[in-house]
């Protein structure tokens, strides 16, 4: 019974502090990032052009960091050590992947259009959800 209270308590907490231009930013970048990978494929545009299509997704991302960061300014004691630790743990995952994709590529001879940058910068995030799901419920347990 007081593991269901504590699994609701834990609910209300994170329905308060969801913001749902949170969710709007993180569906824009993505739209952003779907377009400018369209608009940077168009040969049809000059190669300046091309190029500072590829910065388009930019500012949303800045926008994110920028509310992470205050939002790290605002987490207890507790919770900045999770993030901590998920971040950490993030970070040895996704320098392993690069450094394995790295040494494949240089080895076997990868063609970067069917694996490269384009395709996997989704991971290190969901490296970093899963890492916080982990750390997470190591630090739920009594």
């Amino acid at each position: 019974m007081a593991e269901t209270s504590d699994r609701a308590q834990l609910w209300r907490e994170a329905k308060r502090r969801w913001n749902p231009w949170d969710t709007v930013v993180g569906l824009l970048f993505t739209g952003s990032w779907f377009l400018a990978r369209h608009l940077v494929t168009l040969q049809e545009l000059s190669h300046t052009a091309r190029a500072a299509f590829a910065f388009l997704p930019l500012p949303l991302l800045a926008w994110m960091f920028w509310k992470e960061w205050r939002n790290a300014n605002r987490m207890d004691e507790l919770e900045r050590q999770i993030m901590h630790r998920a971040s950490h743990l993030a970070l040895i995952i996704t320098v392993g992947m690069l450094l394995t994709l790295g040494l494949f590529e240089r080895g076997v001879g990868v063609n970067t259009s069917e694996v490269g940058f384009e395709h996997i910068w989704i991971l290190p995030w969901m490296f970093q959800m899963v890492c916080f799901a982990v750390t997470f419920k190591q630090y739920e347990k009594p």
